[in-house]
Protein backbone atom coordinates (compact mmCIF):
# COMPACT_ATOMS: atom_id res chain seq x y z
CA UNK A 1 0.00 0.00 0.00
CA UNK A 2 1.40 3.38 -0.97
CA UNK A 3 1.82 5.79 1.92
CA UNK A 4 2.87 9.39 2.45
CA UNK A 5 6.52 9.44 3.43
CA UNK A 6 7.93 11.08 6.53
CA UNK A 7 11.09 13.19 6.53
CA UNK A 8 13.09 13.46 9.76
CA UNK A 9 16.22 15.59 10.11
CA UNK A 10 18.76 14.99 12.89
CA UNK A 11 21.12 17.87 13.67
CA UNK A 12 24.65 16.69 14.49
CA UNK A 13 27.42 19.32 14.50
CA UNK A 14 25.00 22.08 13.50
CA UNK A 15 22.71 23.98 15.86
CA UNK A 16 19.15 24.89 14.95
CA UNK A 17 19.81 28.58 14.27
CA UNK A 18 22.63 27.75 11.83
CA UNK A 19 20.45 25.14 10.14
CA UNK A 20 17.62 27.66 9.81
CA UNK A 21 19.88 30.29 8.25
CA UNK A 22 21.44 27.92 5.71
CA UNK A 23 18.13 26.29 4.82
CA UNK A 24 16.16 29.49 4.32
CA UNK A 25 18.87 30.94 2.07
CA UNK A 26 17.89 28.24 -0.41
CA UNK A 27 15.12 29.54 -2.69
CA UNK A 28 15.57 27.76 -6.01
CA UNK A 29 13.70 25.62 -8.57
CA UNK A 30 10.26 26.81 -7.55
CA UNK A 31 10.90 26.80 -3.79
CA UNK A 32 10.42 30.01 -1.80
CA UNK A 33 10.85 30.57 1.93
CA UNK A 34 7.41 31.76 3.09
CA UNK A 35 8.30 34.23 5.83
CA UNK A 36 4.78 35.63 6.20
CA UNK A 37 3.13 32.27 6.83
CA UNK A 38 6.00 31.24 9.08
CA UNK A 39 5.55 34.30 11.26
CA UNK A 40 1.83 33.61 11.58
CA UNK A 41 2.50 30.08 12.81
CA UNK A 42 5.41 31.12 15.02
CA UNK A 43 3.02 33.06 17.25
CA UNK A 44 2.52 29.68 18.93
CA UNK A 45 5.16 28.12 21.16
CA UNK A 46 6.40 25.88 18.34
CA UNK A 47 9.16 26.71 15.86
CA UNK A 48 8.20 26.38 12.21
CA UNK A 49 9.92 26.72 8.85
CA UNK A 50 7.55 27.16 5.91
CA UNK A 51 8.46 26.73 2.26
CA UNK A 52 6.10 27.31 -0.65
CA UNK A 53 6.61 24.90 -3.53
CA UNK A 54 5.59 26.05 -7.00
CA UNK A 55 6.96 23.14 -9.03
CA UNK A 56 6.08 22.31 -12.61
CA UNK A 57 3.46 19.52 -12.91
CA UNK A 58 2.86 19.44 -9.13
CA UNK A 59 0.20 21.29 -7.07
CA UNK A 60 1.34 24.52 -5.41
CA UNK A 61 1.80 23.72 -1.73
CA UNK A 62 3.25 24.80 1.60
CA UNK A 63 5.77 22.39 3.11
CA UNK A 64 5.96 22.73 6.88
CA UNK A 65 9.00 21.84 8.97
CA UNK A 66 8.60 21.61 12.72
CA UNK A 67 11.30 21.63 15.37
CA UNK A 68 10.48 18.55 17.43
CA UNK A 69 13.27 18.98 19.98
CA UNK A 70 16.70 20.57 20.15
CA UNK A 71 18.19 18.24 17.52
CA UNK A 72 15.25 16.84 15.54
CA UNK A 73 13.18 18.51 12.81
CA UNK A 74 10.42 16.80 10.89
CA UNK A 75 7.85 17.52 8.18
CA UNK A 76 4.41 17.00 9.73
CA UNK A 77 2.49 18.10 6.65
CA UNK A 78 2.47 19.42 3.10
CA UNK A 79 -0.60 21.60 2.54
CA UNK A 80 -1.96 22.14 -1.00
CA UNK A 81 -2.88 25.77 -1.74
CA UNK A 82 -5.11 25.45 -4.80
CA UNK A 83 -6.70 22.01 -4.45
CA UNK A 84 -8.33 20.26 -1.51
CA UNK A 85 -5.99 17.30 -1.16
CA UNK A 86 -2.70 15.92 -2.46
CA UNK A 87 -2.48 12.37 -3.75
CA UNK A 88 0.12 10.12 -2.14
CA UNK A 89 2.28 10.34 -5.28
CA UNK A 90 2.05 14.15 -5.37
CA UNK A 91 2.89 14.45 -1.66
CA UNK A 92 5.93 12.20 -1.97
CA UNK A 93 7.11 13.90 -5.16
CA UNK A 94 7.06 17.32 -3.47
CA UNK A 95 8.90 15.91 -0.44
CA UNK A 96 11.58 14.32 -2.61
CA UNK A 97 11.99 17.55 -4.59
CA UNK A 98 12.52 19.44 -1.33
CA UNK A 99 15.21 16.98 -0.28
CA UNK A 100 17.04 17.24 -3.60
CA UNK A 101 16.76 21.00 -4.18
CA UNK A 102 16.81 22.50 -0.68
CA UNK A 103 18.06 20.02 1.90
CA UNK A 104 20.92 18.14 0.22
CA UNK A 105 22.77 21.28 -0.99
CA UNK A 106 23.34 22.40 2.62
CA UNK A 107 24.39 18.97 3.92
CA UNK A 108 28.14 19.03 4.53
CA UNK A 109 30.14 16.32 6.27
CA UNK A 110 28.24 15.40 9.43
CA UNK A 111 26.38 18.68 10.08
CA UNK A 112 23.07 16.81 9.92
CA UNK A 113 21.55 13.59 8.69
CA UNK A 114 18.06 12.86 7.41
CA UNK A 115 15.86 9.87 6.80
CA UNK A 116 12.82 9.24 4.62
CA UNK A 117 10.33 6.58 5.61
CA UNK A 118 9.28 3.96 3.08
CA UNK A 119 6.83 4.95 0.37
CA UNK A 120 5.03 1.63 0.51
CA UNK A 121 3.65 -0.41 3.39
CA UNK A 122 3.41 -4.21 3.31
CA UNK A 123 1.71 -6.74 5.57
CA UNK A 124 5.15 -7.82 6.76
CA UNK A 125 5.70 -4.31 8.14
CA UNK A 126 2.78 -4.75 10.56
CA UNK A 127 2.47 -8.50 11.08
CA UNK A 128 4.88 -11.24 12.09
CA UNK A 129 5.86 -14.02 9.71
CA UNK A 130 3.30 -16.43 11.15
CA UNK A 131 0.38 -14.06 10.50
CA UNK A 132 1.62 -13.20 7.00
CA UNK A 133 1.83 -16.88 6.14
CA UNK A 134 -1.70 -17.47 7.44
CA UNK A 135 -2.95 -14.58 5.31
CA UNK A 136 -1.26 -16.06 2.23
CA UNK A 137 -2.68 -19.50 3.00
CA UNK A 138 -6.22 -18.14 3.18
CA UNK A 139 -5.99 -15.64 0.33
CA UNK A 140 -4.34 -17.88 -2.22
CA UNK A 141 -6.34 -21.04 -1.53
CA UNK A 142 -9.81 -19.56 -0.96
CA UNK A 143 -12.54 -19.35 -3.57
CA UNK A 144 -12.32 -15.64 -4.34
CA UNK A 145 -15.96 -15.42 -5.39
CA UNK A 146 -17.38 -16.81 -2.13
CA UNK A 147 -15.00 -15.45 0.52
CA UNK A 148 -14.84 -17.95 3.36
CA UNK A 149 -18.17 -19.74 2.95
CA UNK A 150 -16.38 -23.04 2.38
CA UNK A 151 -15.50 -24.67 5.76
CA UNK A 152 -11.83 -25.06 4.79
CA UNK A 153 -11.60 -21.42 3.71
CA UNK A 154 -13.37 -20.37 6.90
CA UNK A 155 -10.85 -22.29 9.00
CA UNK A 156 -7.93 -20.62 7.24
CA UNK A 157 -9.61 -17.19 7.63
CA UNK A 158 -10.18 -17.75 11.34
CA UNK A 159 -6.54 -18.84 11.75
CA UNK A 160 -5.42 -15.57 10.16
CA UNK A 161 -7.75 -13.45 12.31
CA UNK A 162 -6.70 -15.20 15.53
CA UNK A 163 -3.02 -14.75 14.73
CA UNK A 164 -3.28 -11.04 13.94
CA UNK A 165 -6.30 -9.44 15.65
CA UNK A 166 -4.19 -7.70 18.30
CA UNK A 167 -1.55 -6.34 15.90
CA UNK A 168 -3.51 -3.16 14.97
CA UNK A 169 -3.52 -4.08 11.31
CA UNK A 170 -4.41 -1.15 9.05
CA UNK A 171 -7.66 -2.08 7.27
CA UNK A 172 -6.72 -0.16 4.13
CA UNK A 173 -3.54 -2.23 4.00
CA UNK A 174 -5.60 -5.42 4.35
CA UNK A 175 -7.90 -4.34 1.49
CA UNK A 176 -4.92 -3.42 -0.67
CA UNK A 177 -3.21 -6.75 0.04
CA UNK A 178 -6.36 -8.70 -0.86
CA UNK A 179 -6.84 -6.74 -4.10
CA UNK A 180 -3.20 -7.35 -5.03
CA UNK A 181 -3.82 -11.05 -4.43
CA UNK A 182 -6.65 -11.11 -6.96
CA UNK A 183 -9.75 -10.36 -4.87
CA UNK A 184 -12.31 -7.90 -6.18
CA UNK A 185 -12.55 -4.52 -4.46
CA UNK A 186 -16.04 -5.34 -3.12
CA UNK A 187 -15.02 -8.69 -1.66
CA UNK A 188 -11.86 -7.16 -0.22
CA UNK A 189 -13.89 -4.46 1.53
CA UNK A 190 -16.32 -7.09 2.81
CA UNK A 191 -13.52 -9.21 4.23
CA UNK A 192 -11.95 -6.16 5.86
CA UNK A 193 -15.25 -5.34 7.58
CA UNK A 194 -15.51 -8.94 8.77
CA UNK A 195 -11.95 -8.74 10.03
CA UNK A 196 -12.66 -5.48 11.88
CA UNK A 197 -15.74 -6.92 13.60
CA UNK A 198 -14.03 -10.20 14.53
CA UNK A 199 -10.96 -8.37 15.85
CA UNK A 200 -13.10 -6.05 17.99
CA UNK A 201 -14.95 -9.02 19.44
CA UNK A 202 -11.74 -10.90 20.22
CA UNK A 203 -10.18 -7.81 21.85
CA UNK A 204 -13.31 -7.34 23.94
CA UNK A 205 -13.15 -10.97 25.09
CA UNK A 206 -9.46 -10.66 25.83
CA UNK A 207 -9.90 -7.52 27.94
CA UNK A 208 -13.04 -8.64 29.76
CA UNK A 209 -12.62 -12.32 30.36
CA UNK A 210 -8.91 -13.10 30.32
Amino acid sequence: MKQMQKLTIHLKTMDYDSFYQKLTNQSVNGWQHNVEREQQLSETDMKWIIYTANIKDLPKSNLCLHKDNSTTIDVPNIVPLEISQLSVDEYNAILHNFVECILKPIQVDDNFTFELSKNELFLSDMLDENSVNKFKSFSRLANKSTGFSDPRDEERWFDFVLSSFNKNLDLDLLVDSLVNDGWTADNSERLARDYEYASSLLKYQQERYI
